[in-house]
């Protein structure tokens, strides 16, 4: 599940990630992620997320999807830089980040090792 509040970036990540092959479910905020998630009714394997949205922050989506469904991975995508002020939840060891802009090369190694780990306690 990808859920972006920048329309032209979800749909520019979603593309590059339906091309790599993944099934790709989008969302422009975390209130209508939840929405979704709750109609699908099983956890997605990886939930990428904008870490500041309206509505609910990137990691508030994360916690409540995480609560219902503790399997699910997060990877982070932000503005913000790995140095610059990443909210504190976001920048603890551990979690998965990717700052944007990013490559589809660097979009599609995060999501692998995102897949490929364990996900965060």
């Amino acid at each position: 599940m990808l859920v972006e509040d920048q329309a032209a970036v979800r749909r520019l990540t979603a593309s590059l990630l339906t091309q790599a092959g993944y099934a790709v479910t989008e969302a422009a905020d975390g209130t209508a992620a939840l929405a979704l998630l709750e109609k699908r009714g099983q956890p997605v394997d990886l939930l990428v997320t904008d870490v500041m949205m309206p509505l609910m922050t990137g990691p508030e989506l994360a916690g409540c999807v995480r609560r219902r469904w503790a399997s699910t991975r997060v990877l982070y995508i932000s503005g913000y830089s790995a140095e610059g002020s990443m909210p504190e939840s976001v920048a603890d060891a551990g979690m998965k980040y990717l700052a944007k802009p990013f490559t589809r090369a660097e979009l599609l190694s995060k999501v692998r090792e995102a897949l490929d780990g364990a996900p965060e306690a």
